[in-house]
């Protein structure tokens, strides 16, 4: 017995608590029942499989983050739409006279270029193609709807096509595109 009136077994360095129950000796066990591991691991496991659809959309946050090496195809739309919108802007600001045909007899700036490649011609001022896409396609044309305009000024559609690789823009796999109308004044 010891000071707390709770009788010790001490066998071979072990000690074992054990207590007197109606006048048996009864040993007390700590510890789990197979069973009881085996029912918390299945209660473990069902809240990892429903927490996993949670854990697979963090994971691919993380890996279409700003800092990722490799960009979530939603992280590219978004880039593709930023870049398109700057371009459309930029070529807005310019006046008809540089978007006209050669054919146009308005006098002023020599027209720009009727297809251009970027990065290979990039414009003072205009906005920089992003490191995720390899090349951008300008291209300014008469507005085919509206029919040839007898003075030859007719409006112009501007069309600005980016491609993800430059195969994909040697075989026409437009990744986006976005188009600009600008008639004479």
């Amino acid at each position: 017995m010891t000071g707390s009136g709770e009788p010790q077994n001490r066998e071979a360095g072990a000690f074992v608590p054990v207590e007197r129950i109606a006048g048996v000796m009864v040993v007390r066990q700590s510890g789990l029942t197979l069973l009881e591991v085996l029912v918390s691991l299945h209660l473990l496991a069902v809240a990892f499989l429903a927490l996993l659809p949670l854990i697979r959309m963090g994971a691919s946050a993380l890996a279409s983050g700003p800092d990722s090496v490799v960009p979530g195809p939603a992280r590219l739309r978004t880039l593709a739409a930023r870049y398109l919108e700057a371009e459309l802007e930029y070529l807005r600001s310019w006046s008809y006279a540089r978007l006209r045909s050669v054919d146009c007899g308005v006098s002023g700036p020599p027209p720009l270029a009727e297809l251009r490649r970027i990065p290979g011609s990039y414009l003072p001022g205009e906005p920089l193609l992003p490191q995720e896409f390899a090349v951008a396609e300008i291209e300014i044309e008469d507005e085919p709807v509206l029919g040839p305009a007898p003075d030859g000024c007719g409006p112009r559609r501007i069309a600005v096509r980016l491609y993800r690789t430059a195969e994909d823009a040697a075989n026409g796999r437009t990744f986006a595109r976005a188009v600009l109308l600008r008639a004479r004044r």
